[in-house]
């Protein structure tokens, strides 16, 4: 949907996810700077993906894209999780 290549966002991902002091951070960063084929960057601090070029305002397009696209799939998933869990599990429930 935005282009990015799924070698590529592992390759980050794996290489760069441990580079900032938050592991939580680290991991989206990575994931990110893969997808979008950035270099996110807190000077002096860290870089990560560190052979592609600072974000551009073309970049902006495509974050959102890619934010629209990972909270549609989460609101999906956690929908049909739902109500997976509600036709085969729901009984259960005292």
């Amino acid at each position: 949907l935005i282009g990015g290549s799924f070698k590529k966002v592992l390759t980050i991902y794996l290489r760069d996810q441990d580079k900032t002091e938050s592991i939580n951070a680290g991991n989206i960063f990575a994931s990110v700077s893969g997808c979008l084929s950035v270099r996110l960057e807190k000077v002096n601090t860290y870089c990560i993906g560190s052979e592609f070029n600072l974000p551009k305002h073309n970049d902006i397009s495509k974050s959102v894209r890619l934010s629209l696209t990972v909270t549609t799939s989460y609101i999906f998933l956690t929908y049909l999780l739902f109500i997976t869990y509600n036709t085969f599990l729901g009984d259960l429930i005292v």
